[in-house]
């Protein structure tokens, strides 16, 4: 059964932990990793998620699900209430093995 390891990241994520951390869930038999970021994290959250995909590129095929939204977010201040539209993306892995021999 596919059991789904969410890694949320922040701006002060740091890669090094967020790729070895989906490294070893992804050489798992049958596993998946949701990588999730809001607003200034996205970028970083698609580097990891590069980053990941090319060192499992020997070993397994990974296939790549990636959703991309928005959430409002109410500010108020003392003058006047604000919504800010805030930036969402979400990319799931889930790793294969190879099955066909050279």
């Amino acid at each position: 059964m596919n059991s789904v390891t969410n890694i949320n990241v922040s701006t002060g994520s740091k890669i090094k932990e967020c790729v070895d951390k989906a490294l070893s869930i992804l050489r798992s038999d049958g596993e998946q990793v949701t990588i999730r970021a809001k607003d200034k994290a996205i970028s970083k959250a698609i580097s990891i998620t590069e980053i990941v995909k090319r060192l499992m590129g020997g070993e397994t095929n990974v296939r790549q699900t990636t959703t991309i939204a928005y959430f409002k977010k109410d500010s108020y201040n003392a003058s006047d209430a604000t919504k800010s539209k805030i930036p969402t993306i979400e990319i799931s892995l889930i790793s294969f093995q190879n099955t066909a021999k050279p």
